[in-house]
């Protein structure tokens, strides 16, 4: 086991709910071309029920994903289960492997850091060490790194937690309001370490950051240094906002005003 991938797969994680976990299940018998309630439009499966998501096919097949929605919404499902093409036969095999397996025990072999059977796990760390990395700013005076999207509340020991073993760090400045923090470096070397080890991996509480050179002197010396082609921050996590009032009490309906109703006369004074 590798608390190494481990970390790198958390990191990775989709920060927002994905909702394919929540579509129909496959139907067994359309992919054996056995399904006796399609006929009827009796079956409450995908993609008999006309629902034509494959999540099964999306990470590693996803032309073939495209062409069966392609077929089943020109065909229907009842043609393209019947269908001789060799083509759909090989997108039903290719749907039976994804079917193999146990999914709990993939969760399982995720969070200990065995991937070496578990090919979407293979997929996005490939994906994550193919990527561009941060690129070191010209100005070697620069040994600031801007960490954004910080989760609420979050503290300055939270933050040195995961810089601090890279070398030593001269000040870490926290701006709540904005949710990002600066983290310098006495030295360039230690602040390129932390970038290449950091970069794409990062997280405070759980929630993944994200990570950027700070601004050279001359660029203001504030904020992250933006990538090439890219001249706008980040977007940071806007704070909840209600329509409380000035003091924080709750909004009231009309209904609720004692003055509407007739309940108390204008200008006595009470509260």
């Amino acid at each position: 086991a590798s608390s190494h991938d481990y970390e790198r797969l958390r990191a990775l994680a989709r920060p927002n709910p994905h909702y394919d976990r929540n579509l129909p299940k496959l139907c067994s018998f359309w992919v054996k071309g056995e399904c006796t309630r399609v006929l009827n439009r009796e079956c409450p499966f995908r993609p008999c029920n006309g629902t034509y998501r494959f999540p099964e096919l999306n990470s590693n097949h996803k032309e073939l994903a495209k062409d069966l929605t392609a077929r089943l919404e020109a065909e229907g499902p009842v043609a393209v289960m019947k269908s001789l093409d060799p083509a759909v036969d090989d997108i039903k095999e290719k749907l039976k492997e994804a079917q193999k397996g146990n999914r709990n025990e993939s969760i399982r072999n995720r969070y200990h850091g065995v991937v070496s059977q578990d090919q979407l796990a293979q997929k996005y760390l490939k994906k994550s060490e193919t990527s561009a990395p941060m690129v070191p700013p010209d100005d070697q005076s620069v040994t600031t790194l801007w960490v954004g999207a910080l989760p609420e509340g979050c503290t300055r020991e939270e933050v040195g937690d995961q810089f601090y073993a890279y070398g030593e760090i001269a000040s870490i400045t926290l701006l709540e309001a904005k949710q990002c923090a600066f983290v310098e470096y006495r030295s360039r070397a230690a602040a390129e370490e932390a970038a290449r080890a950091l970069w794409n991996a990062v997280t405070v509480r759980g929630q993944r950051v994200r990570l950027q050179w700070g601004k050279s002197k001359q660029d203001g010396g504030r904020g992250p240094r933006m990538p090439p082609g890219i001249t706008t921050a980040p977007a940071q996590p806007q704070p909840w906002s209600s329509d409380a009032g000035p003091f924080g009490q709750p909004s009231f309906y009309a209904s609720m005003d004692p003055n509407a109703m007739g309940a108390r006369p204008e200008g006595d004074g009470r509260r």
